[in-house]
């Protein structure tokens, strides 16, 4: 089924919610039906409130090249019952890692390419993994050479914990871009749920096509530490915690370093610096709050 087609016979939450309130008026437990169906409304209400704001966030998260934090948060918006053409328009983005400022013209192949997956994405935050399965499917099968569509794809495999269908989508885009680090820390990432010796020679190509990257530094670092390699794992976390220094959980990684190369005095130190970190994160989300 084509993203236009399957757009088209989506019903609108509005709809839904009437449509549930007409069930209740002929239910004989109408007064706790009707109890259920308000609870709802407001619940839809309450992440509707968010939803500018969150539209708001990923936009700036868009704009600033953050596209893996973009793509969390702009999908997080069809919860919501967002789904208009500029939110998929932006989840797309997300997704295929453009910047605002590259957008496709509109009325192209690479517009459609752009709201069809951004579509498949929001099908996926919302649990209609089979539709977006095939969304995804059809999208690769006529743009299989469209940069960063295997990626998308991996994504999707990703984020359902599918490692070999998410590893051979990033290999795939590998082909398609062979200097693309995205694809090799995504692989390296996946593998670390299974194999961490297999993710390795990905993180270290990565890290040496750009060595400036620390979460590059922080995965290798990662990788190293579960193949119990202590010294080049110290080495890659401090690395990234000089980069990063308030990110609280290379400060723990860090620490489990030090702590299995028997540095007891430097794992006392860096856990305690973790805590500190920690509760400085506990103290911001209360004053948010």
């Amino acid at each position: 089924m084509s993203w236009a087609t399957a757009w088209a016979m989506q019903k609108p939450v509005a709809g839904n919610q009437v449509e549930e309130t007409t069930m209740c008026q002929t239910t004989p437990r109408a007064a706790l039906c009707l109890l259920g169906a308000l609870l709802l409304i407001l619940s839809l209400g309450r992440a509707q409130s968010t939803a500018p704001q969150s539209y708001h966030d990923g936009l700036l998260l868009l704009r600033a090249g953050s596209f893996k934090a973009a793509q969390v948060t702009l999908s997080s918006l069809c919860h919501a019952g967002m789904q208009n053409a500029d939110v998929l328009e932006n989840i797309g983005l997300a997704y295929l890692r453009i910047s605002p400022k590259d957008l496709p013209p509109t009325a192209t192949p690479e517009s459609g390419i752009v709201q069809g997956v951004g579509h498949a994405a929001c099908l996926a935050a919302q649990k209609q993994f089979d539709d977006a399965r095939e969304e995804y499917r059809a999208l690769e099968q006529e743009y299989p050479k469209y940069p960063y569509i295997h990626y998308a794809v991996g994504r999707f495999w990703a984020d359902m914990d599918g490692v070999p269908a998410a590893v051979a989508e990033f290999q795939q885009e590998l082909k398609n871009q062979p200097s693309d680090i995205n694809s090799r820390l995504e692989i390296a990432a996946a593998e670390y749920k299974l194999d961490s010796a297999a993710g390795l020679p990905y993180a270290e190509e990565a890290v040496k096509l750009n060595p400036l990257v620390p979460s590059a530094h922080y995965l290798l670092g990662l990788l190293y530490l579960d193949t119990d390699n202590y010294r080049k794992a110290i080495h890659e976390l401090e690395i990234a915690r000089r980069a990063l220094p308030q990110d609280a959980k290379i400060c723990f990684a860090l620490g489990s370093a030090y702590a299995r190369a028997g540095r007891k005095e430097d794992a006392a130190r860096t856990r305690a610096a973790f805590a500190q970190l920690n509760k400085e994160l506990e103290s911001s989300s209360e004053v948010k709050h």
